[in-house]
């Protein structure tokens, strides 16, 4: 399971890509690679989605690890 796509996912919230993007300060393609599961976002933007999300970033950094050492 790709806990980071899931938690993009609700990062969103019914916004689109392109607003989030703009936020993050990434391009939309990165987002929709995000939301297809083919990347994770960069440890740099996690600060940013956890406080989107409303989480504590140790959650996220906990996702982005476990899909990190799934992809070796």
């Amino acid at each position: 399971m790709n806990k980071c796509k899931d938690l993009i996912k609700a990062a969103l919230k019914g916004r689109s890509p392109y607003a989030m993007s703009s936020k993050l300060g990434v391009t939309p393609q990165a987002i929709y690679a995000w939301l297809r599961g083919d990347r994770i976002p960069s440890f740099i933007h996690l600060p940013k989605i956890a406080e989107r999300l409303k989480i504590p970033l140790d959650i996220l950094q906990e996702a982005w690890g476990k899909d990190e050492m799934s992809r070796r």
